[in-house]
């Protein structure tokens, strides 16, 4: 059996994770290789989204904030039979004691990240964001053996 993940970032509130876990759903969608099967649009504005790309399953669920709301959206992962789920957490508390609760009930290794963050202009943040997007990317290219190609 191949290994499952949880891919997390974890950090502080208003740091970026939901920013940060929105650009990474908008870079998935424009891989023509990448299908978009399931979106769910959240009551905060955050988003469950669901991709599919050689018969791996990549869920993204942007929001951390809420330990509850976190493990329905993680029993729909296991559902929808997610090789990686992609996820927030706050950095301590009871939304890390979720993803780990949750990463072990479904056989998922987990990995944390933080993403850089800047207290300085908007176009750094926006640029730091992009950098974490782009290795979450790698991440996931080495993790399932796969290669997103770009239009």
């Amino acid at each position: 059996m191949d290994k499952k993940y949880f891919i997390c970032d974890f950090a502080r509130s208003n740091s970026g994770k939901t920013s940060t876990l929105n650009l990474f759903v908008n870079k998935l969608k424009l891989f023509p290789q990448v299908t978009h099967t399931y979106s769910n649009a959240l009551y905060n504005g955050d988003v469950w989204e669901l991709f599919e790309y050689d018969g791996k399953k990549i869920c993204v669920v942007t929001s951390g904030d809420n330990s509850d709301d976190m493990k329905e959206w993680f029993e729909e992962a296991f559902e929808a039979k997610a090789d990686i789920v992609v996820c927030a957490s706050r950095s301590k508390g009871k939304t890390i004691d979720c993803v780990n609760e949750y990463a072990q009930k479904g056989g998922y290794d987990v990995i944390w990240f933080s993403n850089f963050y800047s207290n300085t202009s908007k176009s750094i943040i926006d640029t730091l964001n992009a950098c974490t997007v782009d290795s979450l990317l790698h991440l996931i290219e080495k993790l399932l053996n796969i290669k997103f190609l770009e239009k």
